[in-house]
């Protein structure tokens, strides 16, 4: 179930480079989406994400914001938007560091931050008042070969991924992270790892729905330590 759940993941990244104007009812204008970077416009917990940012401009106004697991940059783009002071936008692949870039460039934006790093790792004592996710893929590598792994379906990277987050994140600063089941697919609740770090979780969209004949139980939650 593992690997059909990370082929599935991967599904999202087979594409050309390409330009959405999926975006355009939250105001944004045509997002670049590059060869081999996940898809936005196709992901419902993406768009739930970025529909959230749209309705909490509070969230980010004049705060230190980072997007973790950045893809084509269009959390950043929202979150630059609404006001924050600065955004730092982390992925592993390097193509999404430079999709990134291009949209913030196509938007005028100069407050966003892209770094290359698996996870927190290249980050050094930098904390935010808002980190937001979804799913962020980390590589390790084997031979030749490079491995991507989820925290979805690896319990090692979700450990590794709240103790980041717990390292990273303000006193007073919140995590906004989904909670995914998938039927057919055996995936982790991150609610066991954010406990064991110390945070307290409260969920703030929850929703059923079909996508593609699977069945996604979705939920959106915002972590804060005690």
């Amino acid at each position: 179930m593992k690997d059909l759940l990370e082929e599935r993941v991967m599904l999202h990244k087979d594409h050309p480079k390409y330009f959405t104007n999926y975006f355009n009812y939250l105001g944004l204008k045509d997002i670049v989406v590059y060869q081999g970077v996940f898809r936005p416009e196709i992901s419902p917990v993406t768009i739930a994400i970025c529909n959230w940012l749209t309705e909490n401009k509070e969230q980010c106004y004049k705060k230190n914001v980072c997007d973790l697991g950045c893809g084509s940059g269009v959390f950043s783009i929202i979150i630059a938007k609404n006001g924050a002071k600065k955004v730092t936008s982390i992925d592993t692949d390097p193509s999404a560091i430079q999709n990134t870039r291009e949209n913030a460039n196509l938007h005028k934006i100069n407050k966003i931050i892209c770094i290359k790093s698996n996870l927190f790792q290249s980050l050094k004592k930098e904390r935010f008042d808002l980190i937001i996710s979804n799913f962020p893929l980390i590589t390790r590598n084997k031979t030749v070969d490079t491995k991507y792994l989820s925290v979805l379906t690896n319990g090692s990277v979700a450990d590794e991924l709240w103790k980041g987050m717990k390292k990273h994140l303000k006193k007073d600063g919140i995590v906004i992270f989904p909670n995914v089941y998938i039927e057919g697919f055996k995936t982790l609740s991150h609610d066991d790892f954010a406990v064991k770090n110390g945070f307290h979780r409260l969920t703030i969209i929850e929703n059923k729905l079909e996508y593609r004949q699977t069945i996604i139980h979705f939920q959106l939650h915002k972590y804060c330590m005690p």
